[in-house]
């Protein structure tokens, strides 16, 4: 089992994290929480992979926030 973490709205707006009990790399692309779909990425901060689900595209503009999440949650890497 996984921590993923949700990145719910623009980005730094709503942080969580929740379980995730599936493969790595994921199969699928998007799933659903809360009634609401969330893309299914893995994501890259130094040499390390994280899962995250978002809502919107990350992009250059809107790394640092998925960088800051990362780092404030002290959250575990997949790999």
């Amino acid at each position: 089992m996984f921590n993923i973490i949700i990145l719910k709205g623009e980005f730094g707006t709503f942080v969580d994290i929740q379980k995730y009990s599936g493969e790595i790399p994921p199969r699928t692309t998007s799933i659903k929480l809360d009634g609401e779909v969330f893309k299914l990425s893995l994501y890259e901060l130094n040499d390390s992979q994280y899962l995250i689900a978002h809502q919107h595209d990350v992009t250059e503009e809107n790394r640092s926030a998925v960088d800051d999440a990362i780092i404030q949650l002290n959250i575990e890497p997949v790999d």
